[in-house]
């Protein structure tokens, strides 16, 4: 794994971020594939969402939904990129600021 693809992963974690916020339709293409599946833990907004959209369209919808279910600013931080057994893996801490309060 070269710093380059280091730096791209960190530019993908970052995008997600203003894509979810902002719902710019350019950047949802960059972040999300045409399949692609954003799933959640837990269950706390099954009453409003699930917590599972298969779909770039789907997941588009889910952000378009507002608060809640979604937070109205994500932020990512203490990426930490790794080779293990011939793969890539990423971990970092995602924080989302609720509009009101906490939930």
């Amino acid at each position: 794994m070269e710093t380059s693809d280091i730096i791209e992963i960190h530019h993908l974690i970052a995008l997600y971020g203003h894509a979810a916020d902002a719902l710019e339709e350019n950047l949802l293409p960059l972040v999300f594939t045409e399949d692609a599946v954003w799933e959640a833990p837990g269950d706390r907004f099954a009453h409003i969402a699930p917590n599972r959209f298969a779909g770039r369209e789907a997941i588009r919808g889910m952000f378009a939904m507002g608060v809640p279910p979604n937070s109205p600013s994500h932020h990512t931080t203490n990426i930490w990129v790794r080779e293990e057994g011939g793969q890539v893996k990423v971990r970092s801490k995602w924080i989302a600021h609720p509009e009101r309060g906490i939930y």
